[in-house]
């Protein structure tokens, strides 16, 4: 007994996630490595960090300030080397130029030209090893935690989306698919006898399928009101855009989200959104949910988007092992030793590349304050997340891509029995929900081998599947 209570305690622990809310996580981790390997990535999301206008999309379950900072140390350290190698290359250039005339070639030039290529190859060398340093003190699995033991966390508040494009989900991923249906509400259900249904507001249904998954209890599960607008058509409204030449809010207070549920159309929709992260931040399953009202006729939408692991090569910050061993450091010469025969042709260019768009960015601020004030079109909307940015296409392994299905259906089950049990209370006839129900369930969005393709998901037919009311059958045991 003691044997499998110390080997449950090791499972529990090795598989401990961090609470709702705590993203510095493994994802975090993996994107902080990815600043240093990956270029386009860190410059993708300090060229998003520099754009004070354009609203920001939602982070799922990633620390983008501290990601965006590991982005900034990066860039840093690019920027020394290649400028000291672009100095050094100007002057071994130099240095040949001077010896074209000579038959004999000076003893000094060639010491002073050789001397430049050690330095270059030291530069190389000091920034690889530099590099090398810091993954192995901060970003290791067990380094990383112990810096940011007492970190608080970074859970963001925001409830307004401002987005860009087609879709207003921006920073939730892919589309994995969705379903709506209608609902008259003057038909009285079937099997209460001859009574007239009861009226209710948006607001309670909002308010009753919100405290149903407040009470399942699930596992970091997220639920959040928001609301979405699009960036086009923000240029006169006050609420969202104080200033014209600023980023919009992307909070605003709660008695202001909760009152506009009765908006049927407009700029602005109201949705109810249900977010669970997990492995590390790695799977993100989020529902967004709306209901509107049309005379006696309710809409219900649902929208189920997906953010799937992170690219694979960014795994490889794992290959990293916390102590530098001789075959580490003899790879780090060889390394350095490739690189520096190539960067001091290619540093002149990066340099040059960076002071065009340092120059470019002086005159950006003048630019774009010209473009607002002569297109009222100017779109304020975000236009992708960090955590987009990063994402990959295959799954890591076989039980992520079952955790999401499970959690998926999870969801989606529990929130047709909460809106049945609803609607059976308020006496509103729910056989036509309970149809289209069986064929929402039994034909569940799934993923095929290990590689996500979400605009290309196979549906597939499962087991009958049985639509009633969960919450109403467990309320009828406990009252037995």
């Amino acid at each position: 007994m003691a044997t499998s209570n110390l080997v449950q305690g090791d499972f529990a622990k090795s598989t401990e996630e961090p609470a709702p809310g705590q993203y510095l996580n493994e994802t975090t981790r993996y994107l902080c490595g990815a600043a240093y390997s990956d270029a386009a990535f860190r410059n993708a999301l300090l060229k998003r960090e520099r754009d004070k206008v354009r609203a920001t999309a939602p982070e799922t379950g990633v620390d983008v300030a501290l990601v965006t900072e590991h982005c900034h140390r990066a860039a840093r350290f690019s920027l020394v080397r290649d400028l000291l190698i672009t100095i050094l290359a100007v002057v071994g250039v130099g240095l040949l130029a001077s010896m074209a005339g000579s038959e004999v070639p000076d003893p000094n030039v060639i010491g002073f030209f050789l001397a430049c290529c050690f330095g270059v190859f030291l530069l190389t060398t000091i920034e690889t090893f530099r590099q090398d340093n810091l993954a192995r003190r901060e970003l290791t699995r067990d380094a990383f935690y112990r810096k940011h033991d007492n970190a608080a966390p970074q859970d963001s508040d925001d409830n307004v989306v401002i987005y860009s494009g087609f879709s207003p989900f921006v920073g939730s991923g892919s589309d994995i698919g969705g379903w709506s249906f209608t609902i008259d509400l003057d038909r009285p259900s079937q099997t209460l006898g001859p009574h007239k249904p009861r009226n209710f507001l948006l607001s309670d249904l909002y308010g009753y399928v919100e405290n149903v998954f407040t009470e399942l209890q699930l596992p970091r599960l997220k639920i959040r009101r928001k609301l979405f607008a699009n960036g086009k058509r923000i240029r006169d409204m006050a609420l969202l855009l104080k200033d014209p030449h600023r980023r919009p809010v992307t909070r605003v207070a709660d008695a202001i989200v909760s009152g506009s549920v009765d908006i049927g159309s407009g700029v602005i929709r109201h949705y109810l959104c249900l977010e669970t992260t997990n492995w590390d931040g790695e799977v993100v399953i989020t529902f967004f949910i709306q209901f509107r009202q049309l005379s006696s006729k309710l809409f219900v939408e649902v929208s189920t988007f997906l953010l799937p692991p992170v690219r694979a090569a960014y795994f490889d910050l794992d290959k990293v092992h916390p102590t530098r061993r001789f075959r580490d450091a003899s790879g780090l010469l060889v390394a350095s030793l490739v690189k520096s025969l190539f960067l001091p042709v290619i540093s002149p260019f990066l340099c040059w590349g960076r002071i065009s768009a340092a120059w470019e960015r002086s005159q950006e601020d003048r630019k774009l304050r010209k473009e607002i004030e002569e297109d009222l079109l100017f779109d304020y909307g975000a236009r992708q997340s960090a955590r987009e940015m990063a994402t990959g296409n295959e799954w890591r392994s076989y039980f992520q891509k079952l955790d999401k299905e499970m959690l998926h259906k999870i969801i989606q089950q529990q929130l047709i029995d909460s809106l049945v049990d609803f609607f059976d209370d308020h006496g509103i006839d729910t056989s036509e929900i309970k149809e289209r129900t069986m064929h929402i369930l039994n034909n569940g969005v799934f993923v095929s081998g290990g590689t996500i393709n979400a605009q290309g998901l196979a549906v597939g037919s499962g087991a009958q599947a049985n639509v009633g009311g969960t919450l109403r059958r467990a309320r009828e045991k406990m009252s037995a």
